[in-house]
């Protein structure tokens, strides 16, 4: 009976180190016989490796959401940025005009245009306030810009037309013609006067005609293109025109 216990044993034994297994056997002590088979600890081993694989294939992210998730978040930042953009109420632009500040329309000229009206201004309306002045050169260039007369203004200061009066052609400014010879004065007297009282009247010539120039008007009314010395009976005859000083304006 002992010799085929033994000999199962020693079968068992022999299996298991043909298996791989290593055995260690606490005969001396006759209390108990462990066995760690490697096989099994293999096995063991790839179990939990799989399970371990397993896991953390449940946990992996598919490659790319990550960055969808991220994303996402980038727009909603962007959102929550532009709703706020949107919410800020829009700066409030002041400006400030001065109260003397007027509305003029220039024009392009030359040194040229400023000497023939202000020698014009001289001739017609040297002894006038600053004001006449004005109102004489917004005539000129009322005329330049009107369909009833010539486009520039040389053109426009020596213009003749027919009078059934004289029965002849006439200048439509009387200090133009030759014969008068008062703006070919002023003319030739140009910067180059020297009596103080002449060269500020002068002065004041160019400053009003610069001024009509750059859309500066002595008149309320803008559009008035004659002007004569004034009467009581021309007056009459055109009420709708303005006195300045010795002349009056009229359409």
């Amino acid at each position: 009976m002992l010799r085929k216990l033994t000999y199962s044993i020693s079968i068992f034994l022999t299996a298991l180190i043909l298996a791989g297994g290593s055995v260690k056997v606490l005969a001396a002590e006759g209390e108990e016989v462990e066995a760690n088979v490697a096989a099994e600890e293999v096995l063991d081993v790839e179990e939990s490796a799989d399970g371990i694989e397993a896991d953390a294939a449940e946990d992996e992210v598919p490659a790319g959401e990550a960055v969808v998730e991220e994303e996402v978040v980038t727009e909603e930042e962007n959102e929550v940025k532009t709703s706020k953009k949107k919410e800020a109420p829009a700066p409030q632009i002041i400006t400030y005009e001065s109260e003397d500040a007027e509305e003029e329309t220039g024009r392009e000229y030359t040194a040229k245009d400023v000497k023939l009206i202000a020698c014009l201004i001289l001739a017609e309306a040297g002894n006038q306030p600053y004001k006449g002045k004005l109102a004489v050169a917004n005539v000129v260039l009322n005329r330049v810009d009107s369909n009833l007369f010539p486009n520039t203004i040389k053109e426009v200061i020596y213009q003749k037309t027919y009078s059934r009066y004289y029965g002849r052609s006439i200048y439509q400014f009387s200090v133009s013609s030759p014969n008068v010879g008062t703006l070919a004065k002023a003319l030739r007297l140009y910067g180059k006067r020297t009596n103080a009282a002449e060269i500020k009247q002068e002065e004041e010539c160019i400053k009003a005609a610069k001024a009509a120039l750059e859309g500066k008007y002595g008149t309320e009314d803008e559009n008035y293109l004659f002007f004569r010395r004034y009467s009581s009976s021309l007056a009459n005859q055109k009420p709708k025109g303005v006195r300045i000083a010795a002349h009056y304006f009229y359409r």
